[in-house]
């Protein structure tokens, strides 16, 4: 009776998660509650997967991901990537899909692939490179590097924490590492040998846009004392190679005097008060002067450049970078008093950018930008402008003539910048929301992490107390709020695994693999090993094309361990099997969550997916039967 009642769940969850008829919380949650209503399991145990190792684990390294993220560690590898597309751009993917593999090791295949994918996709816009031959590689290196240690795939930690529940020594940190990291360096082969050329590919070239983030915008910006990088030419240094910017101009620092200013002022207002258009064609549409692209740079100067709001957030990444806002122009400014350093502005959770559009009534249309000052809180800076056309500002900031459609980059504190909303100057205010960084807590992350993959290699801790750990030091050393750590947290994921572990009890509990293995041979006489390990891993690959990769393993990982015991055999090797298996989701674009990110941006189809996803997962599957054998013997 059980078995029926087993086996029907087990239909319903596969149908109804793949149709996705009802919500998956609804699903997962009904799942401990008919195993414990129809006796198959008792009351404590159906409803006790929620308080499972596992899946403690998985929550703890959900902050700790966001962590490493918050601290900059992966925009200070996005930096060294960006200098790799200037100086070597056939060397950008595989430099992509080495440092996407690598962290997918430790923050978790899904984790990296969300945290690369905006450094990769701007990346590609920069370069003026088509997404299809970079973004599915991506992904595919993530969840290969993924399956490298344990804590690289919740899968992997899902399997070992099977393990655990029945009172069997789980796996250890890098147990995986010579079965995925194998099957990395072979996929990653294939991948870079199979790709397509991507220095200069002219095939569908990723469109240059000017809407929300890619908008370009006119900013003013100093070289302090510290800049690092005085005495080279801008297309030499990172605000070119790494960043992306276009220099417009370089000038020197004078402020227009107060007779210029007056004089501007009258002539803009006599305009005004006529109904004069004003005119355009002083603006510049030519590239940079070559006198600017090749003088040195010096601490001190000021350069007029191009950049969009990505742009200038990484740019805070750079030492010695100043921005310079309107009004340090206006009479009695002091030069270089009231500049905005990028650094700590970029990390600072009150001060906020953003893009506003003169409203027809605000009587400012055809005056000069910097008389737009007076009239905004003093806390409010403009520091940038954008004008559809991509026509450019020449000189100052300060001396344009505001035009209608002329979008303002703002920056200030985040009230004064609400207070702005309710004032008739602007037609619309969009606020930039952005991510806050703490440059300062990047070591501090990185030891936490050591300290949590270090604990396991040793063995002094168990993944769950050592990654929980870890998780509270993330907050209490200050990497990330409460809030941030909270918001980290995949709910869905946790919901699937707390709900579905009691399903893999019940599974081994009325002995559904044990009646699979009397069908594979007689008890006692053992078929070869390595054909059970390949029907456990085709099987596993197969369902991991439609179903969750986590689903896949709490299914398969019962079923391994009736197996090994049926047949007298060690558990790891057919329990690697699974693990290693269950991350084969190369063929379709919803069998894994980095599939699906990367399905919208690349513009994907399934037959992309099928075409360049199957030699993946053959080769994966060919090293895994060669190599789990010899790491994990069948006779322990």
């Amino acid at each position: 009776m059980h078995t029926v009642v087993v086996l029907s769940l087990l239909f319903f969850v596969v149908v109804l998660l793949s149709t996705r008829v009802l919500p998956l919380e609804i699903v997962v949650l009904s799942v401990p509650v008919a195993l414990a209503l129809t006796g198959v399991l008792p009351l404590d145990r159906a409803f006790s997967g929620f308080s499972q190792p596992a899946v403690i684990a998985i929550v703890s390294l959900f902050i700790l991901s966001e962590g490493l993220s918050r601290t900059k560690v992966v925009r200070k590898v996005a930096l060294l990537l960006g200098r790799i597309r200037h100086t070597h751009p056939r060397l950008l993917l595989p430099a992509l899909l080495l440092s996407v593999g690598l962290f997918s090791m430790f923050l978790n295949d899904t984790g990296t692939t969300a945290l690369f994918l905006p450094v990769a996709l701007s990346l590609l816009r920069e370069a003026r490179l088509s997404r299809k031959p970079f973004l599915l590689p991506l992904g595919y290196a993530a969840i290969l590097g993924g399956s490298a240690t344990l804590i690289g795939t919740s899968s992997n930690i899902v399997v070992s924490g099977y393990l655990e529940s029945l009172s069997v020594p789980p796996f250890h940190m890098f147990d995986f590492l010579p079965i995925g990291g194998g099957a990395f360096l072979l996929g990653g082969a294939w991948l870079l040998l199979t790709g397509k050329r991507v220095a200069g590919d002219a095939e569908s070239p990723e469109p240059l846009t000017t809407n929300g983030d890619d908008r370009p915008y006119d900013l003013e910006i100093v070289l302090e004392q510290d800049f690092p990088y005085s005495g080279k030419k801008f297309e030499e240094t990172p605000l070119a190679t790494t960043i992306g910017l276009t220099l417009s101009k370089s000038h020197d620092s004078a402020p227009i005097t107060a007779r210029q200013r007056a004089q501007t002022f009258l002539r803009a207002s006599w305009d005004w008060s006529r109904k004069i258009a004003p005119a355009t064609s002083p603006e510049r549409t030519d590239a940079p002067a070559n006198e600017s692209r090749e003088e040195a740079l010096a601490a001190g100067q000021h350069l007029h450049v191009v950049g969009t709001l990505d742009q200038l957030q990484r740019l805070a990444d750079i030492k010695g970078v100043s921005l310079e806002p309107v009004h340090a122009f206006l009479p009695g400014s002091q030069s270089g008093g009231e500049r905005t350093t990028l650094g700590p502005l970029m990390e600072s959770e009150n001060w906020i950018f953003a893009q506003a559009v003169l409203s027809p009534r605000s009587g400012m249309v055809g005056r000069k930008l910097s008389s737009l000052h007076f009239l905004l809180p003093p806390e409010v800076d403009i520091v940038g402008v954008h004008r559809e056309g991509g026509r450019r500002a020449p000189g100052h900031l300060a001396d344009m003539t505001l035009e209608a459609g002329d979008i303002l980059l703002l920056l200030g504190p985040r009230p004064a910048i609400s207070e702005l909303s309710g004032r008739n100057i602007f037609l619309y205010l969009d606020r930039y929301e952005r991510e806050t960084f703490r440059s300062g807590k990047a070591l501090t992350a990185l030891l936490i992490l050591g300290g949590v993959v270090l604990s396991n290699v040793m063995e002094w801790l168990p993944l769950s107390l050592s990654a929980l750990i870890g998780a509270l030091l993330m907050v209490l050393s200050g990497c990330l709020t409460i809030e941030e750590a909270r918001g980290a947290l995949e709910w869905r994921v946790i919901m699937l695994l707390g709900g579905l572990f009691p399903l893999g009890w019940a599974l081994s509990a009325t002995g559904i693999g044990q009646s699979l293995a009397s069908h594979l041979g007689t008890p006692g006489l053992l078929p070869h090993p390595l054909l059970l390990l390949a029907l456990l891993m085709g099987t596993t690959a197969l369902l991991v094309q439609f179903l969750s990769h986590n689903l896949v393993a709490l299914v398969m990982a019962p079923i391994a361990m009736d197996l090994s015991r049926t047949f007298h055999l060690s558990p790891y090797p057919l329990m690697m099997g699974v693990a290693f298996a269950s991350t084969f989701a190369f063929l379709t674009p919803f069998s894994h969550p980095v599939n699906t990110l990367l399905w919208g941006p690349g513009d994907y189809r399934l037959g992309d997916f099928m075409r360049r996803g199957a030699p993946v997962l053959a080769l994966a599957f060919a090293w895994g039967l060669v190599s789990i054998p010899h790491f994990f013997p069948f006779g322990g």
